[in-house]
């Protein structure tokens, strides 16, 4: 037997969903449910509702994916994240530690299923020759053991790895800064909680406000001004129910941005400005009545200021 050709579990492609995501992504989407399969059946890495898998990006292909270049695999992986296929955060130990899990978004993989079944039923894909059961045999009981053999019936056309390229030139358009924004929370808003992980739940509705916004500049805005209230902040003692989630609600991000917790005191001195030019009014107001009282027999004009008083009462002197 050559030595190039293996008598174990190869690499496992379902040709469709290569051809909808792309033959990469379709390889690490594969893999990533094996790892995370494996902790599932262990019991092992469960976080908010989900099994996680984790390892760097320097790891994932010197263990995994060494066949492509750590570029292509990097790509590959920002693909996936930006189609929404797999899900990321951070559970590690310590918070120093930048490692990042992954899990698979099923919600969205669930919608790809469905669009799957629809061409079938329409009989474009139907007889297509896929593995059998158009599932994966179980890969090796470990992480490590991966077979770079990819199966020989697959038909990917040639433009694909272009297209896969593209897509994700366009989507980076339209890309999230999740990291940036949790960084700038955390370095301006030193008087909350820190964020740590980046949950789904966060994630969404992060997502929501950036699309109102899609500018870090608002967002830098409100964390200072959150950091600068004394109510928000809870220097004041008052309240000490604000963090990042309560900030990202739709009404509660746009209230900040209004201005609407600012200190009392920052508020009182736009208050007294405009007390101040009444005052103001009300004593110009008062001495153009006393000038016409004393010149009574100049006509009284509520619209006359004191300039135009006192020339009347320079050309009745000069009269005089």
């Amino acid at each position: 037997m050559n030595a190039l050709v293996f008598n174990e579990y190869p690499i496992v492609i379902n040709r469709v969903l290569a051809k909808i995501i792309g033959l990469n992504e379709s390889i690490v989407l594969q893999q990533l449910n094996y790892w995370i399969e494996n902790n599932k059946k262990k019991n092992i890495n469960f976080h908010d509702g989900h099994y996680w898998t984790y390892n760097s990006m320097k790891k994932w292909h010197e263990d995994a994916f060494d066949f492509w270049s750590l570029d292509t695999l990097k790509r590959a992986f920002k693909s996936l994240e930006n189609k929404e296929l797999i899900i990321t955060g951070n559970y590690n130990k310590e918070a120093r530690d930048r490692t990042k899990w992954y899990t698979i978004n099923f919600e969205k993989l669930e919608g790809i299923s469905q669009c799957i079944s629809a061409k079938c039923t329409n009989g474009k894909v139907q007889n297509a020759p896929m593995h059998k059961g158009n599932l994966p045999q179980p890969l090796p009981e470990t992480s490590t053991e991966i077979n770079t053999e990819i199966s020989k019936d697959i038909d990917i056309p040639v433009e694909q790895e272009q297209q896969s390229l593209l897509d994700e030139k366009n989507a980076s358009r339209d890309k999230i800064p999740y990291d940036e924004i949790f960084n700038a929370f955390n370095s301006i808003c030193v008087s909350l909680p820190k964020v740590i992980k980046r949950t789904s739940d966060r994630c969404t509705n992060l997502k929501a406000r950036w699309k109102e916004y899609k500018s870090m500049k608002p967002f830098i805005t409100v964390f200072k001004m959150v950091e600068e209230s004394d109510f928000l902040s809870g220097r004041n003692n008052k309240w000490a129910g604000c963090n990042f989630d309560w900030l990202m609600r739709k009404n509660k991000f746009i209230k900040v941005l209004e201005g609407h917790y600012r200190n009392a005191q920052e508020l009182n001195n736009f208050k007294d400005r405009g007390n101040a030019v009444k005052s103001y009014r009300k004593l110009e107001n008062e001495m153009q009545q006393r000038l016409l009282k004393e010149n009574g027999d100049i006509e009284s004009d509520e619209n006359l200021d004191n300039r135009s008083i006192m020339e009347k009462i320079r050309n009745k002197a000069g009269d005089g």
